[in-house]
């Protein structure tokens, strides 16, 4: 898997953005304060109980929203991690198939050695057969055990792309989160 940022962690220059605007905001707050005070109004807001326990509502939401994303999170680490175990399983039975491939080979080689053997001593026919069907029987395991890992090797592809969808659909989830936490973020800065 790549390593890129998330999008829900923010970046240097969304640091420095959010700075200026505080900056820009203090500054405007320092305006409309002399102006507060030219005017002598009261310095809080009121609203009513319903607006109150509305955007109390909102608070909580964003809490269990936060709680989610930490949630996803985890999971998405916990893919990672398996999605690392799984490789490295792939990379030991492909390390194993290499070496049944070269026994395979050696195999190959013995049995021809022993039909050249066969056409040039009749009197050795049943010694060599012996070992042919040695062979034979040998490489028949290793091809058993050659396909038996072929079959596990699939089976752990199949759950790495299964791993990959579900992060892919927990990402995918989240990002819908955050452009809901957005929403209602600005739905509260608008409200307030």
């Amino acid at each position: 898997m790549d390593r890129r940022s998330w999008p829900w962690k923010k970046k240097s220059s969304d640091k420095a953005t959010t700075l200026v605007l505080e900056s820009a905001a203090d500054t405007s707050q320092s305006q409309s304060q002399v102006e507060k005070e030219a005017v002598k109004k009261p310095k809080y807001v009121q609203i009513s109980v319903e607006q109150y326990t509305h955007l109390t509502g909102l608070e909580e939401q964003i809490k269990t929203y936060d709680l989610q994303i930490k949630s996803y999170e985890s999971q998405v680490e916990a893919y990672e991690e398996q999605v690392k175990s799984f490789e490295e399983q792939i990379e030991a039975y492909d390390e194993k198939v290499q070496s049944y491939a070269e026994q395979v080979e050696r195999l190959n080689e013995k049995l021809s050695a022993a039909n050249e053997e066969i056409t040039t001593k009749e009197s050795l026919v049943k010694q060599h057969s012996k070992v042919a069907e040695d062979a034979v029987a040998g490489w028949e395991k290793a091809d058993a055990e050659a396909l038996t890992l072929k079959n596990t090797l699939e089976s752990v592809t199949l759950s790495k792309l299964t791993a990959e969808d579900r992060a892919a659909h927990l990402d995918g989830a989240l990002k819908e989160c955050m452009r809901q936490i957005r929403n209602l973020k600005k739905d509260h800065e608008v409200k307030l």
